[in-house]
């Protein structure tokens, strides 16, 4: 029998301890070394192949015994054997592996006794081809289970078409808000209010005009000379006109009047202010402004001209109303979208029930200011009545059943053919907001609906009936205990059952009025 020993490594112990523990192990025995949780020593693979060699070269058997997933990962890579706890028998010599000893013979720790087959003999590991293989038959056996399972546990799905009557009555409706329930007595349903703030900007083009001052006037003038001496006239002198309003004009450049009375010259000038008012007349500009016009005198020959306006857009009174009242119209229907998103499945809104004030409005621009746009920012509050469709429909639904019944009072019970019912507003919505600022809002409008009508029929007993019948015995047993307009369309899953199944949750009836 070959010698079986166990080296329990410590957390102090390095690789090298742990190589010289080996080579002390007895030549050709079967050695168990217990690894410490997170050991460095199998954290490392170059760590975990130098124990195999040293293993290899020192002729034992070595096996691994770690409860770490990291150490097991490199410990099957480096090709040696991992163990998670190893056999129970060798426990107590791993315990004692804190114990210090400056001998190493006396860590390794030889237990005399049997460890079982399975244990004195390696492990073998599944290679890629016998674990595809393992796949291959794993999936064969899971689709064999759900074939068999479709096969135990069938479905089916059993369309009937009773013989029904057309119902039509017409109701006032009306949603209140204080209301969870329905009222059937008085035709009451709950609603609720929503309510959206909604905020946005628009502009539209400024529509008034004002004209102002555009282009400067220009022309000649012609400087002469009072005394007989050189007269030099500096660029940029001002000359003006002496008759109604002042209007001064510069010259565009320097002008040199010669050394003899009434001497001249002619020189370009150009108005300080733009606009037509400096148009002036021939003979009208007749001062100079400065020391110089003891001088040198002054006169235009002809007409000064050029000086013109042009059109400014302005923010006219109408633009900033038209604004208003396209902002108002556009976040009405921004409000309506934002409400219809705040519905819970089942509720609609009617139009006539939203109600949207203005919070807070601002306008970028005051009457006539210069401005291409008039815009604004303006802030809406939309409240709305959302109405329970589903109660709607189950009011209606109660009232075709009473209708019909008062037609026909001999019969037990009746109920209506969930396809078949239609339901419409007929005329308008009238709303009732005198205490909205209490949350309470109310809402009446007539509503029209029929459908068909039919006997009461006990789903459960004919579920109890149908069980494990062939559908030829299903079919003839629901033509002869339910009044039928036409035979049964009875489907099954999967389709080549044959018999119904045992299972009431695994057979559907759906009673339909045969429109399609």
């Amino acid at each position: 029998m070959r010698p079986i020993e166990v080296i329990a490594l410590s957390r102090r112990d390095t690789i090298d301890t742990a190589c010289e523990l080996l080579l002390q192990a007895t030549p050709g025995a079967q050695v168990w070394m217990s690894v410490p949780w997170r050991h460095p020593l199998g954290l490392k693979l170059l760590n975990l192949k130098r124990l195999k060699r040293v293993a290899e070269d020192a002729g034992v058997d070595l096996r691994l015994i770690s409860r770490h997933y990291g150490t097991r990962g490199l410990a099957r890579e480096a090709g040696l054997p991992i163990y998670t706890g190893g056999p129970f028998q060798l426990r107590r010599y791993r315990a004692a592996r804190r114990q210090a000893a400056h001998d190493l013979r006396q860590r390794v720790r030889r237990y005399k006794g049997r460890l079982g087959f399975w244990w004195e003999h390696r492990p073998r590991h599944m290679g890629f081809g016998a674990a595809f293989l393992a796949l291959l038959v794993l999936g064969a056996l899971f689709a064999v289970m759900v074939g068999v399972g479709v096969a135990l546990v069938p479905g089916a799905q059993v369309v009937l078409e009773p013989v029904s009557e057309r119902a039509t009555v017409q109701t006032r409706i009306t949603v209140d808000t204080t209301y969870s329930d329905i009222d059937y007595g008085q035709g009451i349903i709950p609603g609720r209010l929503v309510q959206a703030i909604i905020e946005s900007e628009g502009d539209v083009p400024a529509s008034g005009r004002i004209y102002v001052a555009d282009a400067h006037a220009s022309g000649m003038v012609v400087f002469a000379n009072r005394t007989n001496e050189p007269v030099t006239i500096p660029k940029g002198t001002v000359v003006r006109t002496t008759t109604g309003v002042n209007v001064r004009f510069y010259t565009i450049t320097d002008v040199q009047l010669p050394g003899q009375l009434y001497a001249h010259q002619r020189v370009g000038v150009i108005a300080l202010e733009p606009g037509p008012a400096a148009n002036v007349q021939p003979l009208t500009i007749k001062a100079i402004d400065g020391d110089i016009s003891s001088r040198v005198e002054v006169i235009n020959d002809t007409p000064i001209t050029g000086g013109a306006v042009r059109p400014v857009p302005v923010a006219a009174a109408d633009d900033f109303d038209r604004l208003r009242a396209q902002m108002i119209v556009k976040m009405q229907q921004d409000a309506l979208d934002a409400l219809v998103a705040e519905l819970e499945e089942g509720e609609f809104i009617p139009a006539e029930t939203v109600d949207v004030r203005v919070m807070a409005q601002h306008f970028d621009q005051v009457i006539e200011q210069q401005s291409e746009i008039v815009s604004i920012r303006m802030e809406i509050i939309a409240r709305g009545l959302a109405v329970d469709g589903k109660a709607m429909e189950t009011l209606a639904e109660a009232s075709l059943v009473q209708s019909a019944s008062a037609h026909n009072p001999g019969l037990e019970s009746r109920e209506l053919i969930p396809d078949s019912l239609h339901a419409e507003q007929v005329g308008g919505v009238s709303v009732d907001d005198s205490r909205l600022a209490q949350g309470i809002k109310r809402a009446m409008f007539e509503l029209r609906a029929e459908g068909m009508v039919t006997h009461t029929i006990d789903q459960e007993r004919v579920k109890r009936a149908l069980r494990g019948k062939s559908i030829e015995e299903a079919s003839a047993w629901l033509m002869e205990e339910l009044a039928l307009r036409s035979a049964p369309r009875i489907s099954m899953v999967p389709e080549w059952w044959e018999r119904m199944p045992y299972l009431p949750a695994r057979l559907n009836l759906v009673i339909s009025s045969g429109r399609t």
